[in-house]
């Protein structure tokens, strides 16, 4: 069964390793992310334009294999984030635009770039995790968006197609808060393989809102083989891993 992974982070042009290692897993796409906590929570623009100049070049280095999304910080001037998604989306075909960890998805800065990804039909991927189980936050810069915050995004943008990362970060509290929002859906990355929670997943939302993604973090970062069989091994249908490991991508992105 072929794989697409959404959920992709480098920090080195380097990467012809990750290629030819994901193809042996039958990895046929990649979507980069960009390098997100290199320089922190709070990126300067600067920053944020180098991130996304590795993602430009790489993508166009190995177009067959790569796509990419356009990394922002929220908390960047207006006229920076619009040139700047002007310059990967339009300029350089990224597909989509990567939010981290500066501010919650429920803030109004993300509102803006809520407005541009909606008017060019592209989908927004958020960081997101369940705080509750993390304890005290031991970085005040660091906003962990809930998926409380996700959901107040989809509801002010309910035709925005936004993708909440870390299925497994989310964990049962997210899912149930997804339920009733068929603009959210969810990547599969995040925290360690848990039983049950791709099938609880499943059942509550369906596999069609669901995404494979590694969060790969090259050269390092989570295991690839790792990650593919939580969903491989998982007790749904062989159409349901279709859908999660390679049709949604497919579907949402155009590819």
């Amino acid at each position: 069964m072929e794989v697409f992974d959404i959920h992709v982070h480098t920090v080195t042009k380097e990467i012809k390793e990750l290629i030819d290692y994901a193809k042996k897993l039958n990895v046929k796409k990649m979507c980069l992310l960009g390098d997100v906590l290199k320089y922190g929570y709070n990126q300067s623009e600067e920053q944020v334009r180098e991130i996304n100049n590795l993602t430009i070049e790489l993508t166009k280095k190995y177009p067959e294999f790569f796509i990419g999304f356009c990394y922002l910080n929220p908390r960047n001037s207006k006229k920076f984030i619009e040139e700047e998604i002007e310059r990967c989306i339009l300029k350089n075909n990224l597909k989509g635009i990567k939010l981290e960890a500066s501010v919650f998805a429920s803030d109004k800065k993300v509102f803006l770039i809520g407005e541009i990804a909606l008017n060019l039909n592209i989908p927004i991927l958020h960081h997101s995790w369940n705080t509750l189980a993390m304890g005290k936050n031991p970085n005040p810069t660091c906003y962990q968006t809930d998926p409380e915050d996700i959901v107040i995004l989809a509801r002010n943008f309910p035709k925005l197609t936004i993708i909440s990362a870390h299925l497994r970060g989310i964990d049962i509290r997210g899912i149930i808060s997804y339920k009733n929002h068929e603009n959210i859906y969810v990547d599969t990355s995040g925290a360690q393989p848990v039983v049950g929670i791709i099938e609880y997943a499943v059942k509550k939302i369906g596999s069609e809102r669901i995404i494979f993604g590694s969060d790969t973090y090259y050269p390092n970062g989570r295991d690839l083989p790792v990650q593919l069989k939580a969903v491989e091994k998982s007790y749904i249908k062989t159409g349901d891993k279709e859908k999660i490991l390679f049709k949604n991508f497919k579907r949402l992105l155009k590819v």
